[in-house]
């Protein structure tokens, strides 16, 4: 099948949802035209959302309301209710508006975001980003678990096994923690359980977030050489312990993407709050797993499958070192 409403069928995040191109369109989704047509659809099949849709068009942000309205849209239709916009919500969403009288009015085009929208966006993406890197890499730990418990042909196999499943990972941590790319030798295991722990404290760290623009800790004269960063962050002192400053919200850098670069700066924050620093010229193993930026573009590689390039467009790999997948 295929969407067929005005509406729906010309968007190419939402035709890519729906072919399984790519994830769902679910919470913590970047604001974007594509949930703000979901969120006017919705609305015009007779579901009210006073927060996300107003008469100046809608925001675009899929947050609670939005998805508790998807989920409400999904039980009304006998679907999964999951909250997630994937293939049987798009058709059923689809064919609720070829059912409309009339052609459907054109979609206005959400509103630009505000700082603190982007800063909670920001927030939301990363920590289900390191959610997920953590379920790989405890995943992969499991792995190396088992093969130890096997010998002889049944051990070659899982290790065969393991390599093939795993090999992003493997080759993530190899290069970030620079130890070998054999996930049985000692150096290797040795740096997983050590950064392991580091992401699940990252994941349970929690603070308010402040945007300091160019003031606070966020003043460029007190960096070395001078300069505003992304983000500032100091864990000994009260909430709001990390800031977001200038360059965090440029829309006309060059980077991966705009959020990517977002998320991973929050990411990179929340590992300061667990003690980590910035290091330059990370040539040791520990001092990788001291360092903020190894450990926030450990996350982010592990979770943008395709990734070749940090999200600020530095430290690029080959697909012969980091293998897509």
């Amino acid at each position: 099948m295929t969407l067929t409403s005005a509406l729906l069928s010309k968007d190419t995040r939402i035709q890519e949802a729906y072919s399984n191109r790519n994830r769902p369109i679910a919470f913590g989704e970047p604001q974007s035209q594509s949930v703000a047509r979901v969120q006017v659809a919705l609305t015009q099949v007779g579901y009210s959302m006073p927060k996300s849709v107003s008469s100046t068009g809608a925001d675009g942000i899929f947050l609670d309301e939005t998805l508790a309205t998807v989920r409400q849209f999904q039980a009304d239709n006998g679907l999964r209710v999951d909250g997630m916009i994937g293939e049987h919500t798009l058709d059923a969403l689809d064919a609720a508006l070829n059912r409309l009288p009339g052609p459907p009015p054109p979609t206005p085009p959400p509103p630009a975001p505000n700082h603190e929208q982007l800063i909670q966006s920001a927030l939301i993406r990363s920590r289900a980003a390191v959610h997920m890197a953590l379920a790989r890499l405890m995943s992969l730990r499991g792995s190396i678990e088992t093969v130890d418990k096997l010998s002889g042909p049944q051990k070659v196999a899982a290790i065969v096994t393991m390599t093939a499943s795993f090999q992003r990972e493997i080759a993530i941590v190899a290069k970030r923690l620079l130890v070998s790319r054999d996930p049985i030798k000692a150096d290797f295991r040795d740096a997983l359980d050590k950064a392991i722990p580091l992401i699940r404290q990252n994941l349970a760290a929690s603070s308010k977030i402040k945007d300091d623009g160019v003031t606070g800790r966020c003043d460029p004269k007190k960096f070395k050489p001078p300069g505003t960063p992304f983000g500032a962050t100091n864990a000994d002192q009260p909430d709001p312990r990390v800031s977001v400053c200038d360059p965090f919200f440029d829309i006309h850098r060059v980077a991966f993407t705009l959020q990517d670069l977002q998320r991973d700066v929050i990411t990179h924050e929340f590992f300061h709050l667990v003690g980590l620093e910035d290091i330059e010229g990370v040539d040791t193993t520990q001092k990788a797993l001291d360092n903020a930026n190894t450990l926030a573009q450990i996350v982010a590689w592990t979770v943008d499958r395709h990734r070749q390039k940090n999200s600020d467009g530095n430290e690029a790999a080959t697909q012969d070192e980091i293998p897509s997948g």
